[in-house]
C-alpha cells in the first residue's frame, strides 16, 4: 500500500483481507481536519477499511497527540 502525504510517500506491506460482502474500495479523499485510521495488526484490525461512511475520523474525535519519532 503506498500513501501520499503532501509529497510524502509511505510504502508498507499490508495482509489483505477480504470479508463476505465487502467490496473493493476506491480512492479516499480526506479534508485537513479528517483522517483514516489503520491498526497495526491488519488481518484483526476493526479500523476504517471497515467502518460505514467510509471511515473518516474528524478531528475534533480524536483524543490522543501525533508525535514525530
Amino acid at each position: 500500500m503506498a500513501a501520499s502525504l503532501d509529497g510524502l510517500r509511505i510504502w508498507r506491506d499490508i495482509y489483505y483481507t477480504n470479508p463476505i460482502g465487502s467490496r473493493p474500495r476506491g480512492p479516499v479523499r480526506l479534508a485537513a481536519d479528517e483522517y483514516f485510521v489503520l491498526g497495526d495488526n491488519s488481518p484483526v484490525s476493526e479500523d476504517s477499511r471497515h467502518w460505514p461512511d467510509g471511515g473518516v475520523v474528524n478531528a475534533n474525535l480524536l483524543l490522543g497527540k501525533v508525535l514525530d519519532p
